[in-house]
């Protein structure tokens, strides 16, 4: 029997989801220029692929469904698969596995609601049925609903295991992932993990210097803080968050970072309107809630919506950079995002990667 393996070769990265909120009316940007005295600068360390390697999770598969074709992985994803039809229907699958990662499933199956143009759940339990994944058992969760103005599906399961969370995932047209969910299923059954090594662990722990030395590992910029703003450190799929509290309330600045293009920008917001319990938008109506941004002369977007039922209002930069799609996350009641949005837009231009000061 020929095994194929598949081996996760960088850093933990950031965010799982991003919560968008933020009005309607779309507001003219004006570019800031930094107060000269100084906030306290802060350098953001994400994990490098070597540190990563102490836990280092690989996957393999005796054999892949009739169809399927292997992609290349991505610095997130160990394994991408796609299959398609005569007519052009086509579906992506992905295996992704999240080190240290533990209590975002909910979260997560709300991603992948959103990504089908359905609100978020309020709650996931007895949403997904138990699946086997290899000798371990899973959540299988399956979606029906619209993407890009066509009807889409996505099927999902997640595990945990030996502190890795993984998910596995088919998103396209339909008909085509109805067709090929008995296929997913058996996908799932027929995989088997694999361990780091001590041996590995020690190797990793030696080469860390301080440096990422993966190309795909985000980039680490330095900032300038408001004094006002509270660090309360990294968390999961998060590379820093800052809290904001004032007497209408608190709010929370997130920074993260995902390789690629995470899907573009009509997907994001309508993943986003999903969590935030808004109804999806086509494409024609994304630039209601967008409009450019930049910053050190990179172009970004600046994303802005708001949910008046809820009293509750995001505003977000998605900046792409060195391969790498980056979100600062402004998120809390609306009256006070709206009075710290002009502080938060000069925190987002003080960024600083490196070689781009």
């Amino acid at each position: 029997m020929n095994f194929r393996l598949v081996t996760y070769c960088s850093g933990l990265a950031p965010a799982a989801a991003l919560l968008l909120l933020a009005g309607c009316q779309r507001e003219a940007i004006s570019v800031y220029r930094i107060p000269k005295e100084t906030k306290h600068v802060v350098v953001v360390k994400t994990p490098s692929a070597a540190r990563m390697d102490r836990v280092r999770p690989e996957i393999r598969w005796s054999s892949l469904p009739s169809g399927w074709k292997e992609t290349p992985p991505t610095s997130m994803r160990v394994a991408n698969f796609i299959v398609e039809e005569a007519g052009g229907q086509k579906a992506a699958i992905s295996v992704t596995p999240l080190v240290g990662a533990v209590g975002i499933e909910a979260a997560s199956v709300n991603n992948w609601r959103g990504e089908v143009g359905l609100n978020a759940a309020e709650t996931t339990e007895n949403v997904g049925l138990k699946v086997q994944v290899g000798e371990t058992q899973g959540t299988l969760y399956d979606f029906s609903g619209s993407r890009d103005g066509e009807k889409a599906r996505i099927i999902g399961a997640v595990l945990q295991r030996e502190g890795v969370t993984w998910f596995f995932k088919m998103l396209g047209s339909d008909s085509l992932v109805a067709q090929q969910k008995s296929a997913f299923v058996d996908f799932l059954k027929g995989v088997s993990f694999v361990e780091g090594s001590l041996a590995m662990a020690a190797n990793s722990q030696s080469a860390g210097d301080g440096h990422d030395h993966s190309d795909d590992s985000p980039t680490r910029p330095a900032w300038e803080v408001p004094d006002h703003w509270q660090e309360q450190g990294a968390k999961a799929m998060v590379l820093a968050t800052f809290a904001i509290s004032s007497d209408s309330g608190k709010a929370e600045v997130a920074v993260s970072a995902f390789a690629g293009e995470v899907g573009g920008l009509t997907a994001n917001v309508n993943r986003w309107r999903g969590i935030m319990g808004l109804a999806p938008v086509p494409a024609s109506e994304v630039s209601k809630f967008t409009s450019a941004f930049e910053v050190k002369g990179e172009a970004g977007t600046l994303v802005d919506m708001t949910n008046e039922a809820k009293g509750i209002r995001t505003t977000v930069v998605v900046l792409p950079h060195a391969g790498m799609t980056w979100f600062f996350k402004l998120t809390g009641p609306d009256a006070l995002v709206a009075k710290e949005k002009p502080v938060f837009i000069k925190f987002v231009q003080s960024v600083r990667f490196p070689g781009n000061a």
